[in-house]
Order: structure tokens, then sequence, then C-alpha cells
């Protein structure tokens, strides 16, 4: 086993999964995740923060080892990397403004001509909105924050992100709940997971077996849980 560095690349702009805290560290989910992983391994982790949509090709260029992203499994992306086992089930959500209750909570009102699409580029959440809405405008951002202040500053009339994002945007303690609502069930049905290139079939099992490893010792429920501790149930 290989006792060099873990370059794990990652871009964090999706908290609570992977973000920059008020003193500009990374923190979240796989944060939290990556460091049972170095246990596990006897390897240093090595971040390398990057835009989401550069993270296949870097990993393709080996210029990372591993991507912990919040990553969704996709034919798309399987025909490029490898992925490990799932870490969790999550999905797609739709946010929008308190103040437009009346006019654009459903979902026959987000399918209406020109309505805003706040949505992070290269995301699954961006293929979603452009094949299930030919009726929106697209606005491309690099990370949830940007698109949370889009929508605050009536920019756009919704946001589409991954479910835990939505969750620490509009549920958690500390979150503007007067401001933001969501609906709160799932656009798509997604797997999250982490990423290899196709060459490193030995890599991704060991990485299963230490996901493995912290599913039985209960750090994998404890580190969702510690940072999801609002969650919706997937139907």
């Amino acid at each position: 086993m290989s006792t060099s560095p873990l370059r794990v690349g990652t871009s964090p702009t999706m908290a609570p999964v992977v973000f920059l805290d008020a003193d500009k560290k990374l923190a979240g989910l796989e944060v939290d995740l990556a460091a049972r992983l170095s246990k596990i391994l006897g390897r240093r982790i090595e971040w390398v923060e990057m835009p989401f949509e550069n993270l296949v090709s870097a990993l393709e260029r080996r210029d990372v080892d591993v991507v912990m992203a919040g990553m969704s499994i996709t034919e798309r992306r399987q025909q490029r990397v490898l992925f490990t086992e799932p870490y969790m089930q999550a999905g797609q959500m739709l946010m929008f403004r308190r103040s437009d209750l009346g006019t654009l909570n459903s979902t026959g009102a987000a399918y209406q001509e020109g309505r805003r699409f706040a949505v992070q580029r290269g995301s699954t959440g961006s293929q979603y909105v452009f094949r299930e809405f030919p009726n929106a405008t697209l606005h491309y951002f690099e990370n949830t924050d940007d698109m949370v202040n889009a929508l605050r500053n009536e920019e756009v009339d919704y946001l589409v992100q991954d479910a835990p994002a939505i969750w620490h945007y509009s549920l958690n303690e500390g979150a503007d709940e007067e401001e933001l609502l969501a609906f709160y069930r799932y656009l798509t049905t997604e797997s999250l997971a982490w990423a290899v290139r196709r060459d490193e079939a030995e890599l991704r099992n060991q990485l299963n077996a230490a996901l493995a490893k912290m599913r039985a010792d209960g750090s994998l429920s404890n580190a969702i849980s510690h940072w999801m501790p609002v969650r919706t149930a997937l139907h």
C-alpha cells in the first residue's frame, strides 16, 4: 500500500458537503471523511482545489488521485472515471423566495416560459434544468453562495442544487428560513461517491474497503448526521 500523499481534488463550493469556513479553511462532510480515510489508509491528504467542472479532467491528467466533491454518479462520468460505492443518496432540489410563495411555489409555475434558474456550472443540476425546463433561462455560477445571493437579489426565480446544499441554506439552524423556501422533494435521485482514474481499480478497492469500515464503525453515518441533521427521505 502506498504511503505517499493522497492528492484529493475538490471544489469547495457546496456547503455542507465541502466548502470554505469563515477562516477560509476547507470544511464539510468530505473533509471529515477524508480525515477518517487518511487514518485508515495511513496516507496524508493533500487537497487540490479547483472549479467543479475541471475535476474530472484533472483526474485524467493525473493532477489528482481521487475526487471528493459531492460528485454524483452519472453514466456520462462513468465513461471517464471509476466510482467507489456510494457514501450517501441524495438528489436535486428546488429553492425559491418566500416572497414568491403565492406565484412560484408549484412545478407548473417553474415550467412557464422565461423562468430564470440559478445552476452550478458542470453539475447534474444544470444538466437536469437544461433537459427538463426547455423554456427556462439558465444562469451559471461557480458556487452555491453566489447562486443563493442571486436568488435573494431577485436576479433569478429558482435555484436548483444538490439537496444537502438546499438543507443547509433553508433548514439548518442559522439558515434564513424567513427568506428562502424549497420544494422538499427530490427532482432526481442520485448517488454521491468518490472518483478515481479508470486504471486505478486497486485504489478504488482500497477506498471501498475504507468506506465499508466507516459504515461498520458508525463514523460514516455520524459524519453525515453531523453535517446534515435535517434530511428528506428518498421516495
